[in-house]
């Protein structure tokens, strides 16, 4: 399967000197949601951040099970959830860019894009279950773009 983000270290939250931050949102996802576009464009060759905010949310509201965006315990896996439970645990914040591989996002996530497309996130539940899904949490959303180097002249 294709890359489509390099993963940056867990602690690399500043910005290189050698990028500019161009996009700077905060956005709610909604548990009982699908893919949500965030209204946010991103291009190959972008560091993305996502950063948890507030909030939390459940997969089963009758079970009061609230988590937040790092979701539960790895579990058992689902053929239609978009990344196996086995990987994120259930209730984890995923993301996609356009109709890219979906990818954890969890409590903070940064990476460079490899693909150009609108950023999407949602709980990373089976579609057919989201009726039952409850909550949500915010994030903020950054995005950075590699500055290119002038040459300096005189006019």
């Amino acid at each position: 399967q294709p890359q489509y983000f390099t993963i940056m270290p867990p602690t690399a939250t500043q910005i290189p000197p050698t990028q500019t931050p161009y996009s700077s949102v905060q956005f709610e996802v909604f548990a009982a949601k699908g893919w949500q576009d965030t209204g946010v464009y991103v291009n190959s060759g972008d560091q993305v951040e996502i950063i948890y905010v507030k909030g939390l949310w459940t997969g089963k509201s009758g079970l009061k099970n609230y988590t937040g965006p790092a979701g539960g315990k790895p579990s058992q896996n689902y053929p239609c959830n978009p990344i196996s439970h086995k990987e994120t645990g259930y209730n984890a914040l995923i993301g996609k860019i356009w109709y890219g591989k979906p990818f954890l996002v969890g409590q903070h996530f940064t990476g460079k894009a490899l693909i150009s497309g609108t950023l999407y996130l949602r709980m990373n539940d089976c579609d057919q279950w989201l009726a039952d899904n409850d909550g949500s949490v915010h994030v903020l959303i950054q995005i950075s773009r590699l500055v290119k180097e002038r040459d300096n002249f005189m006019q």
